[in-house]
């Protein structure tokens, strides 16, 4: 009994300091604007991305030539937005303000994507 306490009690520790860690990750490109350039070959609007946007964005991002290993944090925000929109899809008709913030982070998530994307079409040389 005292193994499955320590096993959750584990777990539990594990996936607030993973959430952490995605959450510092994506609220660090929250002030990075994505150029122009990149705005329009993705169709990405220049405003606040929808979520919906997450995984066209994050596929092109993952098609875009690596300018330095980010692929660790590509992984864990991907399997950040995943946990978020299942854990959306559960509270969010419970509550709106629960939606709201489900909504804001996601799109977020989808703004990181674009900036991953912009910063991986930069040239190598500049």
């Amino acid at each position: 009994m005292l193994s499955v306490a320590i096993l959750t009690f584990s777990v539990i520790a594990l996936l607030k300091w993973m959430v952490a860690c995605c959450r510092s990750v994506v609220l660090a490109s929250q002030d990075v604007e994505v150029s122009r350039r990149t705005c329009e070959m993705a169709s990405i609007p220049s405003r606040t991305l929808d979520p919906a946007e997450f995984e066209r964005v994050m596929g092109l991002a993952r098609m875009a030539p690596y300018p330095r290993n980010d692929s660790s944090q590509v992984r864990a925000v991907t399997t950040y937005f995943r946990m978020l929109r299942l854990a959306s899809t559960i509270f969010s008709p419970l509550s709106t303000s629960a939606k709201r913030w489900f909504t804001a982070e996601l799109s977020l998530c989808a703004h990181f994507a674009a900036v991953t994307l912009d910063r991986r079409m930069v040239p190598s040389g500049s």
